[in-house]
This record gives structure tokens, C-alpha cells and sequence, in this order.
């Protein structure tokens, strides 16, 4: 395994990491064959866009081989209550 896999199961056949500049589409979109890339990217973006900007949101999702999108990670982190921290 080359990374996380999405929770639906089946192997995930490209990571996707997104930069949205809330409201509209993905301002950024990167595409990786390999998991672990893909989370270090990630965790990069977040570093580098994330911080002190309340209009962004960064995700790490997994793409099945059907096509089927499963989100992994999002940044920033979403509490039980749909209210950020």
C-alpha cells in the first residue's frame, strides 16, 4: 500500500489534494499516483495555505477505480457540531 485508501475499500488509483477559497470551485488541484505523495502534500498545502485564512479548505481525497471520490483529510477540521474550532 502506498498511502491511506478510502474507507469504501478497493485500491484508490490516484490521490487527489484540493485548495478551495471558499465560496467558489477548487482554486488548486494536485493529482498523485501514490499515496504517501499525496499526504505530504497535504500536510504541506496546509502549512503554506491554511494558516490564519478562514475562506480556505484543503482536502486529501482517494479515487477508486470506478471513480468514486472518498475524502480522507480536510483541513481545517470540522468538529461534531459542523462548527470549526
Amino acid at each position: 500500500m502506498n498511502g491511506p485508501q478510502p474507507a469504501t475499500g478497493g485500491e484508490a488509483v490516484a490521490y487527489h489534494v484540493t485548495i478551495r477559497y471558499r465560496p467558489g470551485p477548487p482554486g488548486i488541484r494536485g493529482t498523485w499516483a501514490d499515496g504517501g505523495i499525496a499526504e505530504r502534500k497535504f500536510t504541506a498545502f496546509v502549512g503554506r495555505y491554511g494558516t490564519g485564512a478562514d475562506d480556505v479548505r484543503i482536502e486529501l481525497l482517494a479515487e477508486a477505480a470506478a471513480g468514486q471520490l472518498t475524502v480522507l483529510r480536510v483541513w481545517p477540521p470540522e468538529s461534531t457540531t459542523g462548527h470549526r474550532s
